[in-house]
């Protein structure tokens, strides 16, 4: 079949897919309510989607019989896609305005879930700190020594500092990868996807150096 001109087919593609994606969530959320189930978090209402979604798009699948088999949901997909991700922290609010049980976390974590990402959070917040520190480094030019050795040690020092920082570049990418969209770059900050408010966790002055290390290293 012929492509016509000017016609994004990857995008019709994709916007055909996330739209289907929209309409399961919106049907599953719509059981859940009349239910009247509880979920105390995001992780776990997620966990239950990606669960019930892709068990529908392989029955959908099984009946029609063409194609590839659909990919199961991630929970990672749910994170990152603005639109999904908001369908689900909506539902919870109401979940939680509805329930006779105070919430005791704006931000939707139970007291669970806080304490498993508790070493995830302090070890992003480690490295926030060693590219802070970074980048003070690399902002100052006044270098106090003798001059006879100033280039030499500008160098070796400079050298030395850029590899580091490299390296915890690399621990934060291979972290980001592993938060399995927990954590995203959004508007050039560190977001916590699941919360509701104060869910900037790095903002665009501090993590502006991975950023650019990102870009010239062609990765995330």
């Amino acid at each position: 079949m012929p492509v016509n001109k000017g016609t994004d087919n990857f995008k019709a593609h994709r916007d055909k897919k996330v739209n289907k994606v929209c309409e399961m969530i919106d049907q599953n959320l719509m059981r859940l309510r009349r239910s009247k189930a509880k979920f105390s978090n995001f992780n776990s209402l997620a966990t239950y989607l990606c669960s019930a979604i892709s068990q529908a798009l392989t029955i959908e699948h099984s009946h029609n019989s063409e194609g590839t088999p659909p990919k199961p949901i991630s929970k990672s997909t749910l994170y990152r896609n603005k639109i999904y991700r908001e369908k689900i922290i909506l539902f919870l609010r109401q979940n939680h305005e509805n329930s006779s049980l105070p919430l005791k976390s704006e931000n939707l974590h139970s007291s669970i879930y806080e304490k498993e990402n508790f070493e995830l959070r302090a070890e992003v917040a480690t490295l926030k700190n060693k590219i802070i520190s970074l980048k003070r480094y690399i902002e100052n030019k006044n270098v106090v020594d003798n001059p006879e050795e100033v280039v030499s040690k500008k160098i070796s020092t400079s050298t030395q500092h850029m590899e580091k920082f490299h390296l915890t570049s690399s621990a934060l990418q291979t972290l980001l990868e592993a938060t399995e969209g927990q954590f995203i770059i959004e508007n050039g900050q560190l977001v916590a996807t699941s919360r509701i408010i104060d869910n900037i966790v790095v903002d665009k002055g501090t993590l502006s150096p991975f950023i650019e290390w990102i870009n010239t290293n062609g990765k995330y």
